[in-house]
């Protein structure tokens, strides 16, 4: 991917990013999200971005897992069939209290 000043490109095609939003953990129904894609897809959109909440997936500081809903490999599968750029969101960390990622981070006084 590369861009200039009038959009992107990728794999050297230019390309205008329309996006919708989705949270693959917030449908806990993995078999769902396709038909979500679809949808998103059949308005016009051609990619969708979404918030990795890091929290979940790293509940205690080097213990790491990524199951269930928190499994991005699904959606990314099912993302590519339908045809949708992703823009990845990394998080949680705009979306917490100072407090609390200090907490989070094992920070205290």
């Amino acid at each position: 991917m590369t861009w200039d000043e009038h959009s992107l490109f990728v794999r050297g095609e230019r390309i205008f990013l329309y996006s919708g939003e989705f949270h693959p953990w917030r449908l806990p129904s993995v078999g769902l999200w396709t038909d979500v894609l679809q949808k998103i897809k059949a308005i016009g959109y051609n990619g969708v971005s979404f918030y990795v909440d890091w929290a979940p997936l790293e509940g205690r500081p080097g213990h790491f897992s990524a199951e269930g809903v928190f499994a991005y490999e699904p959606f990314f599968a099912a993302a590519e069939e339908v045809g949708l750029y992703l823009i990845a969101r990394p998080g949680p960390y705009s979306e917490y209290a100072l407090v609390e990622v200090l907490l989070y981070l094992g920070i205290s006084d």
